[in-house]
Formats: C-alpha cells, structure tokens, sequence
C-alpha cells in the first residue's frame, strides 16, 4: 500500500484549487482599465478623469540585515516618498589612469522639496544614463582603485544630475553597495 502518490495528487488538487480561487478573487476585486477613465490617445491630455496609474510599494523583510547596512555615511532612508531608487550600475575603479576592476552599486536620489519625483521615476533610464556617464568622466573610486570611494562618488553623482536636471532639483544622492571585481596582474 503505498499512499506517498496519493497524498502528492491530494496536494497537487489542493495547491491548484487555492491558485484558481486567488485567480478568482483578484479578477472580481480588480476593475477593468475602461472603467477608471484611462487610455485613449497619448497626443491628448486627461479631461479631468481618472488614470490608470497605481503605485505598489512592498517591504519584504529577510532577515539579513547586515547585506543592507554597508555603513556608508549619509545613506538615504529607501522609504522616504522623495527618494528614488535606481538600478544597479557598474563603476569603474581606477587607480593612476589605469582601470582596477569594477565595483557594482546602487544609488538612491532624493529629490528637492517642489521639484516632482514623477519626473525621475517615469524616466529613470535618462538619469541611469547621466549617471554611468559621471561615472566614466570622473573617478569614483579610492586613491588604489580598490573599492568606491562613497561619499565623493554621492557627491559627484548629485552634480551631475543637477546639471542635466537643473540646478538643485536633487538634494542629496547616496552611493552603496561594496561588490566589486577586481582585475588581477
């Protein structure tokens, strides 16, 4: 007698039956996009109607909280509605002109009080671009061109978007992150 395949079939039916009732339940909760007023064309500005535009923030906890904490001064709160956070990128480390490795970061961008944070979080890609860009024309890294330096890369990175932004529009910018790859030889 052997109730090993039964009891994997009874929870297979189990998870599959849970998954169709989530599916059910997320298309009776959710409204069709024509029912919020949204769409149409994009030459034409919004009559005053609502959009289809929503905004979900999710915090997941892991436990971890040494892989968060680099220690690096002046570290913007991810949290605060200002604050933009930006994909990965890559960095240079340079040392006497001649390139070290690669150091992979992330930054977060604080906006300006009166400037909109829609700005940078529609068009993302453009300040991705103004900041590979900085950080290619500038050298980020330590004077051995071992790891970034953080608080001169914040400080290079905030010039560089105010200048293609506008003057003063982004308050403050934070650099972390400390893996690197280092060329050998």
């Amino acid at each position: 007698m052997n109730t090993a395949p039964q009891t994997l079939t009874t929870l297979s039916a189990i998870l599959h039956a849970l998954g169709a009732g989530l599916a059910a339940l997320m298309i009776l909760v959710s409204a069709p996009a024509h029912a919020a007023g949204g769409g149409g064309d994009e030459d034409k500005p919004s009559e005053g109607g609502a959009s289809n535009r929503f905004l979900a923030g999710f915090t997941l906890e892991n436990g971890d909280e040494d892989e968060e904490d680099d220690g690096h001064p002046g570290e913007l709160d991810a949290d605060h509605p200002r604050v933009v956070e930006m994909p990965a990128m890559v960095v240079p480390l340079v040392s006497q002109n001649r390139l070290q490795g690669y150091a992979f970061v992330r930054v977060r961008i604080r906006i300006a009080e009166g400037s909109s944070v829609w700005e940078i979080r529609e068009n993302q890609h453009r300040a991705l671009h103004v900041l590979v860009q900085a950080s290619h024309r500038h050298t980020l890294s330590l004077d051995d061109g071992s790891a970034v330096n953080h608080v001169h890369a914040a400080e290079v990175l905030r010039d560089a978007l105010n200048e293609y932004y506008g003057s003063e529009r982004v308050d403050a910018v934070s650099v972390y992150g400390n893996d690197r790859s280092l060329i050998l030889g």
